[in-house]
């Protein structure tokens, strides 16, 4: 598989910082992912405020969506699996690793410190997120928050 990451300018109902991440499998099937990354929706303070001060909560905290470009440019749930694909798990893995999480490390690598927070639409893809961030922990430059993982909530911080 191929894999491009670049950082594009948020449209259409994306609202942060985006970037778009290209798959290119072997047999020519191919897919692009946005990934749009915004500060918290303050409605989700209250999951943090036991452990972190309001302040900082507002000012590093931001929330991580990604989905396909057709999902968003025709108006289909952003949040439904792209069975066309058809993603072994290596493949998700790889996909999710050098798609979603380089573009995650380009933005983590723009800012001192900051959290990002994913809370995964499927109950599968919360353990493939787990997996990878147990991982990859160590030789990332983050932390994984593991307490909230329980809560169905994946958090890393810088």
């Amino acid at each position: 598989m191929k894999i491009a990451v670049n950082p594009v300018k948020p449209f259409l109902s994306t609202q942060g910082t985006c970037y778009l991440v290209r798959v290119d499998k072997n047999n020519e099937l191919w897919i692009e992912y946005i990934v749009d990354i915004v500060p918290l929706p303050p409605h989700l303070y209250c999951l943090f405020t036991r452990h972190y001060q309001l302040p900082v909560i507002k000012q590093t905290f931001f929330m991580v969506s990604f989905y396909t470009l057709d999902a968003l440019l025709c108006g289909r749930s952003l949040y439904e699996p792209e069975p066309r694909m058809r993603y072994d798990k290596d493949e998700l893995q790889e996909m999710l690793l050098k798609g979603i999480g380089k573009a995650i490390a380009a933005f983590i690598q723009e800012r001192s410190a900051c959290s990002l927070i994913a809370l995964p639409a499927r109950p599968g893809l919360g353990k493939v997120y787990d997996k990878l961030l147990s991982a990859h922990e160590q030789s990332s430059g983050y932390r994984y928050i593991k307490h909230y993982k329980e809560e169905g909530i994946y958090v890393i911080e810088k």
